[in-house]
């Protein structure tokens, strides 16, 4: 637990958000209304891809790598 809460307050977002509010960039607020926006891209997005049909079997390799390279 010690080891997670020392990791925690190293939290690069978390001191960012900290260090940005206690310099007055951002007026109060507007922090929670990016992250509420990025969440909900988020979301969307991965509502997006697991609504895309499974990939089928044969093209599992399709993008790993190309064959006909000389």
């Amino acid at each position: 637990r010690e080891e997670l809460a020392e990791w925690a307050a190293k939290d690069p977002i978390t001191t960012f958000r900290a260090h940005v509010e206690a310099g007055g960039v951002f007026p109060p607020g507007d922090l929670d209304q990016i992250e509420e926006r990025v969440a909900a891209e988020v979301a969307d997005a991965a509502d997006w891809a697991l609504a895309q049909p499974d990939p089928l079997p044969e093209d599992a390799l399709g993008w790993v790598y190309k064959e006909d390279v000389p």
